[in-house]
Order: C-alpha cells, then structure tokens, then sequence
C-alpha cells in the first residue's frame, strides 16, 4: 500500500495469523495496527484499515466501524496512535476496561 500508493480504503486488516500466545503477550488488532504503522502506514489509515474498511467490506458500516449517531458503541481510547497504547476499553458504550483493569 505505501509502495504501490493504491487507495488504502480497498485494503482491510486482520488478525487470523495469532497464536493465542502472541494475543496475551503483544496484544490483538492492536498489534497488527502497530505493525502496519512501522511498516510506513499513517496511524490514522492503519486504523481505517482496521475499522471503517473492515466494516464496510462485510456491509456492517451502517452498525460499526466509525463514530456516528445510531451505531454500535464499541471505543478504545488510546494515548499514542503509532504505539496503539490503550488507555480506555468501550463496548457497547459502556466501559469494560481502565489502565488495563477489567
């Protein structure tokens, strides 16, 4: 994608290549995410890729993928966009997790 400069809103990420050792110690979406940004995407276009793209590939953009009245409430809030550092953990609008405590 940063190569070729293709539009990286035909490109989703995924995470079907995790072991479930790799989840616990290094994280899930949130490590693809990291590795696409150190492979020279923009933080903002690797969570596209993550999110609205992936959304929009499966036609479930008008429930998730992207922050709008009348969707599904699912959020992390980071503190640093390259690093994915996850400071809050939303789903459903409602918080699940805080400083990494449940």
């Amino acid at each position: 994608v940063t190569e070729s400069g293709v539009d990286p809103r035909n490109f989703i990420l995924c995470t079907d290549d995790s072991h479930s050792g790799t989840l616990v110690h290094e994280g899930h979406m949130d490590r693809v995410v990291r590795h696409a940004v150190q492979q020279g995407l923009k933080p903002v276009t690797a969570i596209q890729m993550a999110t609205l793209n992936t959304a929009q590939h499966f036609k479930l953009e008008r429930q998730i993928g992207s922050i709008a009245p009348g969707r599904l409430a699912d959020l992390l809030i980071v503190s640093d966009l390259a690093e994915m550092r996850i400071d809050e953990v939303y789903g459903r609008g409602v918080r699940l997790a805080k400083a990494g405590k449940l």
